[in-house]
């Protein structure tokens, strides 16, 4: 799973800090409306300043398991800065769109429907469901719309739940060996901007 440092993956997650504590938003889920394909991105991907996202992380290489933690410090306009310095980190909402700085990678696109493809560095990105389910640490979302980005040498899998952002990261290595799972990341908690901290 990707560190601060060595991203390779949609999410940049800073290790040591801990949400564990964080509540799930809501409780058990059940089916809820479905996605409408005129969504707005950011319904997927809410980039609130001091928004927050925990995960369980399992390195499929080693075993290790650790806990990671994404915030966003600040928002500039349209861009949430989520890490500064020489290995900044920052997504912005251009509206039909979230883009990944400084890549410039787009990672979620409208309209969210099955089958909806789009370019990335070095290779392409695809919605492969709209209603699918995700089981977290502490409770089950549908529907998550799924993002494939794939490229030479990686596939990443990164499901996205509504009002909540990413909930699965799964990154998997390419080779001409055939692929190979890397890590898998699942939401532990979740902190809504403006939310009372527990």
């Amino acid at each position: 799973m990707p560190r601060r440092g060595r991203r390779i993956a949609p999410l940049a997650l800073l290790a040591t800090v801990s949400l564990a504590g964080c509540p799930s938003p809501g409780g058990p889920l059940g089916k809820s409306a479905p996605i409408r394909p005129d969504a707005p991105p950011s319904e997927l991907f809410p980039l609130a300043a001091e928004t927050s996202w925990s995960y369980d992380v399992l390195d499929q290489q080693t075993g290790a398991r650790s806990l990671l933690v994404n915030r966003v410090l600040r928002r500039e306009g349209p861009r949430a800065v989520l890490f500064d310095g020489d290995d900044p980190l920052a997504y912005e909402d251009r509206g039909d769109r979230i883009v990944r700085l400084p890549s410039g990678a787009t990672v979620l696109q409208a309209p969210l429907r099955a089958g909806a493809t789009w370019d990335v560095p070095g290779g392409a990105a695809r919605i492969t469901s709209v209603d699918a389910t995700v089981q977290a640490v502490h409770q089950s979302f549908t529907p998550c719309v799924v993002v494939e980005e794939t490229t030479a040498e990686t596939r990443v899998l990164t499901s996205y739940a509504r009002d909540v952002g990413p909930v699965a990261v799964e990154v998997w290595a390419r080779g001409p060996a055939g692929e190979q799972l890397l890590s898998r990341g699942v939401l532990r908690g979740y902190h809504r901007a403006g939310a009372p901290t527990p």
